[in-house]
């Protein structure tokens, strides 16, 4: 049985807070990383990005279509690599934001977090 080629890529960030996801456009596709919360397009580099503490969703999402997951992303899961959780992401993002609220809600529906059809 002939094994199914890749449909896309999932790798850590050279910043070691986000996941890279990485696919040829398909609409069924961008909707499912639209589920995961936290997720940005980054319009740039054409490349989505997911927060690393989201690596069980990412997976679950996209496993099932034969994504190339870097051996890093099995690590977070297992609990052998570490990542910053929620709390310290948000926190870290509200720095970078020059925002001083670490505990603001950051937007996890798509409305506001210039969500993008690509890929």
């Amino acid at each position: 049985m002939a094994s199914r080629p890749e449909t896309g890529t999932v790798h850590l960030a050279d910043d070691r807070r986000d996941l890279v996801v990485r696919f040829p456009y398909s609409q069924f596709l961008v909707d499912e990383v639209k589920a995961i919360a936290g997720r940005k397009w980054d319009p740039a580099r054409k490349e989505w990005r997911v927060p690393a503490y989201q690596a069980d969703a990412v997976f679950a999402a996209f496993a099932k279509h034969n994504f190339n997951f870097a051996p890093e992303i099995t690590m977070i899961m297992a609990g052998t690599l570490a990542v910053p959780g929620k709390d310290e992401y948000r926190a870290t993002a509200a720095a970078e934001d020059g925002g001083d609220d670490p505990n603001a809600a950051t937007p996890e529906d798509g409305t506001s977090n210039g969500d993008s059809t690509g890929s």
